[in-house]
Parts: structure tokens; C-alpha cells; sequence
């Protein structure tokens, strides 16, 4: 059996431990060790006192430093060198709470995985540099869980891209710079990368479920027409904890604002266009049931 250590980062807007985000930390803990890592300032003891009481959870952190969740990758990266215990695992999971689950069993998908991927790398979704799949930017793996060797990461290249991770002044320059650098960098050292899902898309599971992946991204929830019928997937003791996040996040709302529409007898949309508030992704819609997605992700 794998030794396993998960860097987890996490954050919320209420500064409070979601009870999908217990339950999630709960089933890792199951499969190895955690460094727990929060972009909040202001949680209070109660709440971290949640985290404390899971079983094999090595460090609880919370601060607010604005670097995203490399930001927290490379404090609980760094916890775990100064520590001296990266030779301790197989596999150093970096994980982070952008979904839910896991939707059914994680200990057999890891297991594989690992065999498959030994000595190497692996991320549950990525995107490939093909030509059906023109999205501007290069191969990678998605890194909202991405598992790496142990012995790599006690590489000096490694541990100079970990340690060198800064605050970013947008979403778009941390996935250009520190997700896909990443997988670059893996890649550039002769360290092949395996996907969990290798045929799909990874942008497919910002539209919902993908059959054999154990999670659901949580900015796919508005892009479910019915959120209730989630919860046939949704396994029985999350349900009640997965509703109440959806509503308290407000994750049914499309986080799109409306650039322009053109409407038939003014009331059928025919053609939308769509901006994120951050601008990072632009849809035009068809009748509002076909999306035509333009990723503006920037070096």
C-alpha cells in the first residue's frame, strides 16, 4: 500500500470548515496523511478545531496570503520539507476544495493510479495540445488534484518552483504560470504524467458529472439544469451537507454577467454573449442551450 500525503488547500468565503469540506478531508484521511492549508484570516478555533479532530491530519494553517491555492500548496509543501518528511511518501497529493466529493470510493482509483503511474505523475483531468482541442495553452494536467511521486519532490527543481510561487494578480496568470508550469516543468524533466480521465476533455467537468470521475466541480452547478437530480450521484450521508453548500455559495447562479443577447418576439433568445466577472471566459450561447466557450487565459 501506497504511503500518501495530501497537501490541502482550501477557502472560504464565511471563513467557517463546510461540512462537504469535513467529510471530504474525513475520506482522505482515510488514505494517508494531510497538511491542511487556508487562505483565511479570522477562522476561529472552533472552526479549525473540526480539522484537528480528523485522524491523521499533521497541520492545520490558516492565514490569508492572496496567492491562490499554490499559495497554500507551497506552505503545506514547505511545512513538510521543513518537517523533513517528504521521504516519508509515495505518492504527495496537492488537492484543493474547488469540488465535491469524493462520489463514491477514491482507495481503488488511487491504487490504480499510482501503479500505473509509479515513479511518476498523475492528475484526475487535463488538456491536451491536439488539434480538437484548441484552447490556447499547452498540455497539462488540472491541478485541483494532481499526485506526484515523493522523490520527486524532493527534487532541487521542484523544490525551487515551489518555494519561488508568488502572489499573482489574476486567476488566469496562476494557471498560466504555476498549473501549467507545472506540468512543464514535470514534463521537461523526463516525468511522464497520467490522467485518471484521458479521453475527455478537461473542460468538460465545468458542464457537470463525468462518469468515472470521483468528484463534481463546484462551478458546474449552474450548469445543471436540475440541481436535485444531482443528488442521485451524490452519495446519501453528503446530501444534506451538499445542499446546504450550494445555497450558502449561491453555486446555482451563473457566475456570467450578460454582454449582449438578440431576442426573436422578444422573449426567445436566439444568441447570447456571456463575460465571467473576471473575465477569464467568454460563451456565446445558441438558444441559450448551445455554449461555444472561449477560454482567455493569459501568459
Amino acid at each position: 500500500m501506497s504511503k500518501r500525503l495530501f497537501i490541502f488547500a482550501a477557502y472560504d468565503k464565511d471563513s467557517i470548515i463546510d461540512e462537504t469540506l469535513f467529510y471530504y478531508l474525513k475520506k482522505l484521511s482515510e488514505l494517508g496523511d494531510i497538511i491542511f492549508t487556508m487562505d483565511n484570516d479570522n477562522v476561529s478555533k472552533n472552526e479549525l478545531n473540526k480539522i484537528a479532530k480528523i485522524p491523521n491530519v499533521l497541520s492545520v494553517m490558516a492565514k490569508r496570503h492572496g496567492e491562490y491555492d499554490f499559495g497554500s500548496y507551497k506552505r503545506g509543501y514547505s511545512y513538510a520539507k521543513n518537517h523533513k518528511i517528504l521521504k516519508n511518501y509515495d505518492f504527495i497529493y496537492f488537492v484543493n476544495d474547488s469540488v465535491y466529493g469524493p462520489l463514491f470510493d477514491l482507495k481503488p482509483v488511487l491504487e490504480k493510479m499510482e501503479s500505473e503511474n509509479a515513479g511518476n505523475a498523475w492528475g484526475m483531468m487535463g488538456l491536451h495540445n491536439t488539434e480538437k482541442e484548441q484552447y490556447g495553452y499547452p498540455d497539462h494536467v488540472q491541478s485541483w488534484f494532481v499526485g506526484i511521486a515523493g522523490k520527486i519532490c524532493q527534487e532541487s527543481w521542484f523544490d525551487e518552483f515551489m518555494s519561488n510561487i508568488k502572489h499573482q494578480d489574476s486567476k488566469e496568470q496562476v494557471v498560466w504560470k504555476y498549473e501549467i508550469g507545472l506540468s512543464q516543468l514535470l514534463m521537461e524533466h523526463n516525468i511522464q504524467i497520467g490522467r485518471l480521465e484521458e479521453k475527455i476533455c478537461g473542460l468538460k467537468i465545468y458542464n457537470g458529472p463525468i462518469k468515472g470521475i470521483p468528484f463534481l466541480k463546484k462551478l458546474s452547478i449552474h450548469n445543471i439544469p436540475k440541481t436535485k437530480n444531482l443528488l442521485k450521484i451524490i452519495p446519501q450521508d453528503l446530501q444534506n451537507a451538499f445542499m446546504g453548500s450550494i445555497t450558502r455559495l449561491e453555486l446555482h447562479k451563473s457566475p456570467y454577467t450578460t454582454i449582449w443577447k438578440i431576442k426573436l418576439f422578444n422573449k426567445i433568445t436566439i444568441l447570447m454573449f456571456e463575460c465571467k466577472r473576471d473575465k477569464s471566459e467568454y460563451i456565446l450561447w445558441l438558444f441559450k442551450l448551445f455554449p461555444i466557450k472561449y477560454l482567455c487565459y493569459k501568459k
